[in-house]
């Protein structure tokens, strides 16, 4: 092995642990034994050019952005890197570019910096995958087109960096050609792969700090997992966690809803079938999922909707790790980690005869629990944050803010579509909004009125109905109509902008009311 170079750098206090994120690329460190000193070995080894490096272990703590993005260690460090750097700000937009991405990008870097992500990169080739700069990816492949229209394959890594002068963070994205089909490294794009980490799970309760805890442990091990919660709660994100965090990183990540294919194909899907089997069945015959996630995971979703005599070969699968096709007169091996969850309490369809017992004890080795977002107000608010987020991303959307009413409003919902209807409630209200703050009238008149009788309910007044709105006093007694607007000013503690869009009408009505009825809001403002 011949090395190349060495490149000391004197000063890596400036340095961000940025390395510890490009060390995805490279290959094992060097080790050195004096403090703030930067190692980059360049070394060739059959063709193939490999990297390692290290620095001191003495914590280096994320400092002033501009210093780091536009000192020279930091470009040192960027430049000896032989995969393509990206940096973006808060918003998306590039504030740093290394030569090595320009070269697989085959543009300059003035193409480049100043631009948002998504104007120099188009994911939108690969229809079935959503990408966003708040997700934590590792090594995911991807075909891109850039603001060129040139088409390439590439392998990505997202990293955000926490500015600790701000509540900002910014996006380190890391990427490479991928390698070409048939060799041993990453698989190129097939739908199969699992884009979630650890690190994708937005959370801030305890509650989910205990879903993380034992969900790293299970991925420890080969055992199986059943993730039981209600619809929208983000199942399939943990599972996928799992499989990142796991052994079988490497390997494919299958995904079938139990509960969407009719009873009469899922057998097939989930197990194949020979040739000739059924009236329009491929002459070769098919594998099934189990087949397709060998060396990797299946995911069961809604194992709970499973038919019960599919129940009997999936608990002769788990218990021999054989399975044999339909139509088939031979068994096959798998070599299969399987994780299984369900919205319904299994053990109370156990007494009600619709799920085995045998099959129940099976697959609950790691139970995981995972709580409503009505138990986690506390994951309400950066939910909302990261929500938003993406729909800038997705949508071109300029949103820097929530108003603080909004939050007390979110936080007193009950979701009944969990972490997905707080996703969808954030999508419409970004698109609504006319400003960069969402505020009470940006969200879905609905949600808020549902919201202050649910707000209402907790405290000593009525709650407001649907119909207690000004609109709907016509022909009431005047002191009926000023006991209501008394109402909701208190329960919406003088907040104008709330007040409004639970009455159903607009401020200047409001302040009409309240002049008509001598009602001064300061008194309700607590």
């Amino acid at each position: 092995m011949e090395t190349s170079r060495f490149q000391y750098c004197d000063r890596t206090k400036d340095v961000t642990d940025i390395c510890a994120i490009l060390k995805c690329h490279i290959c094992k460190p060097i080790f050195v034994n004096f403090p703030f000193v930067l190692l980059t070995e360049f070394s060739y080894n059959d063709g193939k050019q490999r990297r390692s490096e290290e620095w001191s272990r003495t914590h280096m703590k994320y400092t002033k952005k501009q210093s780091v993005y536009t000192g020279s260690h930091f470009r040192s460090l960027l430049e000896v890197c032989n995969t393509g750097v990206i940096v973006t700000d808060a918003n998306g937009y590039i504030v740093e570019i290394n030569d090595a991405a320009c070269v697989l990008l085959r543009m300059k870097a003035d193409d480049c910096l100043g631009n948002h992500f998504f104007q120099v990169f188009d994911f939108n080739l690969d229809q079935n995958r959503v990408v966003s700069l708040t997700d934590h990816v590792i090594k995911q492949p991807f075909l891109v087109k850039t603001k060129y229209d040139t088409k390439l394959r590439l392998l990505f890594s997202f990293q955000t960096i926490k500015n600790e002068e701000s509540s900002d963070s910014d996006t380190l994205v890391t990427f490479y050609s991928a390698p070409e089909t048939g060799t041993k490294e990453l698989p190129l794009s097939n739908g199969f792969e699992a884009g979630y980490t650890f690190s994708s799970i937005v959370k801030a309760s305890s509650s989910m700090g205990d879903v993380e805890r034992i969900s790293r442990i299970a991925a420890k091990t080969t055992s199986n997992v059943l993730i039981c919660g209600e619809s929208g709660t983000g199942k399939e994100l943990i599972a996928q966690a799992i499989h990142n965090a796991s052994s079988r990183a490497h390997g494919p990540f299958i995904a079938l809803n139990c509960g969407a294919i009719p009873q009469g194909l899922i057998e097939s899907e989930l197990f194949g079938y020979e040739g000739g089997t059924f009236t329009g069945a491929r002459a070769t015959g098919q594998p099934g999922k189990f087949e397709m996630a060998a060396g990797g995971t299946i995911f069961l979703d809604e194992v709970g909707d499973m038919p019960m005599h599919l129940q009997v070969i999936l608990l002769r699968v788990l218990q021999s790790r054989e399975i044999i096709r339909l139509g088939g007169k031979s068994s096959k091996k798998i070599d299969v980690r399987v994780i299984a969850a369900t919205n319904m309490d299994l053990e109370e369809c156990i007494l009600q005869k619709t799920f085995r017992s045998d099959l129940f004890y099976r697959l609950n080795v790691f139970n995981i629990q995972v709580p409503p977002l009505r138990d986690r107000t506390e994951d309400v608010e950066p939910l909302a944050r990261h929500f938003i987020s993406r729909c800038n991303e997705r949508f071109g959307t300029q949103i820097t803010g929530i108003d603080e009413s909004v939050l007390k409003l979110l936080k007193t919902y009950h979701w009944p579509g969990n972490a997905r209807e707080l996703e969808n409630t954030l999508e419409w209200a970004s698109n609504m909004s006319k400003g960069a703050v969402i505020t009470v009238d940006d969200l879905p008149r609905q949600l808020v009125r549902k919201c202050l009788g649910q707000l209402a309910t907790t405290g000593r007044q009525k709650p407001i109905q649907e119909q207690d709105v000004l609109e709907t006093t016509n022909g009431t007694e005047e002191l009926n109509e000023r006991e209501l607007l008394v109402s909701v000013l208190e329960q919406c503690k003088g907040n104008l902008n709330l007040a409004s869009a639970v009455c159903g009408v607009n401020r200047r009505t409001l302040y009409r009311k309240m002049e008509k009825f001598e009602i001064d809001p300061a008194d309700y403002r607590k």
